[in-house]
């Protein structure tokens, strides 16, 4: 893997956007130079994307504005500001059509696979951990071989070994806590969701039998009305959604218009 770039180094010291965002940026960057034949003007930037609650991506060039406005008009079918019931569950049951390529209603694992790798592969790009738990386990197993050679040694050996050991202990601890960190994160879709789930469509999967049935994504569909209806008022405004936290780190970085 190439070196994390400087500029990536200097952002992420005087950043105060919490961590995860600062990862994501990093990530992207890296991504950018492992890669992208023609990389994004701005290499720190995410992608500029929206990944609806049915997990629909909607995309956007980078300096434009966060796509989650193209989504919310397209829902809202009478375009009267308001999201309803109806409208959100039509919305879900459409994309499910898209996704269902043989029509015998459900989504199968092959399904979710194509939705995976052709239709939102952003989810997997996302999801994958860092290497943060190796590092975890490398540092554990120098702090042991340094307190034990300490010891073998005596005098003064022995008292560079057991500072050794107590240095990479406490790297071994605060690496622990930042892999804590990483793994509390949003990850996968909900990077760019106003919902949490890191894939929506395997989540609809409501018993784990590798199917998701249009009865489950239905089911899955009222819930996530719900979570969005906070006031409980039957409707959801634009306002009323949350920003994603790539659309929080797009803004903050002055990516998206």
């Amino acid at each position: 893997m190439p070196p994390i770039p400087t500029a990536v180094r200097q952002r992420r010291e005087r950043t105060s956007l919490p961590a995860a965002l600062v990862k994501l940026a990093a990530l992207t960057a890296l991504l950018a130079l492992a890669g992208c034949a023609s990389p994004p003007p701005n290499r720190l930037s995410p992608p500029n994307l929206f990944i609806s609650p049915s997990g629909a991506p909607y995309r956007a060039l980078n300096g434009q504005a966060y796509p989650v406005a193209d989504w919310f008009a397209q829902v809202d079918r009478d375009h009267d500001g308001a999201m309803r019931r109806a409208e959100f569950d039509a919305d879900a049951d459409g994309f499910f059509g898209e996704l269902d390529q043989n029509g015998d209603d459900a989504i199968d694992g092959a399904e979710v696979h194509r939705y995976e790798t052709l239709v939102a592969p952003e989810i997997v790009a996302f999801s994958s951990k860092t290497g943060l738990g190796a590092m975890g386990a490398g540092s554990g197993k120098r702090g042991a071989g340094g307190g034990k050679g300490g010891k073998a040694r005596g005098g003064r050996g022995g008292m560079r070994g057991q500072v050794q050991g107590q240095a990479a202990s406490q790297i071994s601890q605060k690496v622990a806590q930042a892999q804590k960190r990483y793994m509390a994160a949003p990850k996968g879709a909900a990077l760019f969701s106003v919902l949490g789930d890191p894939e929506p469509v395997r989540a609809a999967d409501a018993n784990l039998d590798w199917r998701v049935t249009r009865e489950e994504w239905r089911a899955a569909t009222r819930v996530r009305f719900k979570l969005l209806d906070t006031n409980g008022d039957a409707s959801v405004s634009l306002g009323e959604l949350p920003a994603t936290p790539v659309q929080r780190l797009l803004e903050y970085s002055g990516a998206s218009g």
